[in-house]
């Protein structure tokens, strides 16, 4: 009896290692099928169009800068539906005004869709330069309807169709002079500055009026 039973030991343990290797295959293949959902890079392509404006003197708002561009960029989400969004993309522009700009994300920001109401909404903190001058600005983004201080805003509900998501997507923010970092300063509704070497914080007092407001209006499509 106790022969048998030293017989049956070697088996036992060869049985025991091959459940614990087939256990650690399922943590890992389980691992990385998480790490997937929870980090899913999507890749996109937009046209955007961004305004600058400032107050009128008849108490409205003028434009007086735009720039239009179409960028293809890939994005990172937390979830399907919500959660964090994400992208290591810089845009980088020149405006009709001939001012240099670009702008990114200074971290993650957060995003919801609504498939069946075709609500999609981005809470994104974009870091932002303009002719050297650089500030941060947190932007809300809806594919509902938008009106800002120079008027209605284009928007179009979200609409999926097989893996893809398609939606037209306007915010607006108002950005303050003082929040303008590094650069000289530059004249609203005037030519761009020349040298952006210098450093400092550009005040009202410097060429610019106390408050600027910048609209954005993005048409996007995404693969889901």
């Amino acid at each position: 009896m106790q022969l048998n039973h030293l017989k049956l030991i070697p088996f036992a343990n060869r049985a025991g290692k091959l459940a614990l290797l087939a256990s650690l295959s399922l943590i890992v293949a389980f691992g990385a099928l998480v790490a997937k959902t929870l980090f899913d890079d999507h890749q996109a392509n937009a046209s955007l169009t961004l305004r600058l404006c400032k107050k009128g003197s008849s108490g409205g708002c003028d434009v007086f800068d735009q720039v239009k561009g179409a960028i293809n960029l890939t994005i990172s989400t937390a979830n399907a539906t919500g959660g964090e969004v994400n992208t290591a993309h810089i845009w980088n522009f020149r405006s009709e005004g001939g001012r240099q700009g670009k702008v990114k994300l200074q971290r993650a920001g957060r995003f919801q869709l609504n498939a069946g109401a075709g609500l999609l909404t981005f809470d994104l903190p974009f870091e932002i330069e303009l002719d050297g001058k650089r500030f941060s600005q947190n932007v809300n983004l809806t594919t509902d309807s938008v009106f800002s201080p120079v008027g209605q805003l284009k928007t179009k509900k979200a609409e999926v169709v097989g893996q893809t998501v398609s939606a037209d997507l306007a915010g607006f923010a108002r950005l303050k002079t003082r929040d303008l970092v590094g650069g000289p300063p530059a004249i609203v509704g005037g030519p761009p500055a020349k040298d952006s070497r210098t450093s400092g914080v550009v005040g009202g007092s410097a060429g610019l009026p106390e408050e600027l407001i910048a609209t954005l209006e993005i048409s996007a499509r995404a693969k889901w």
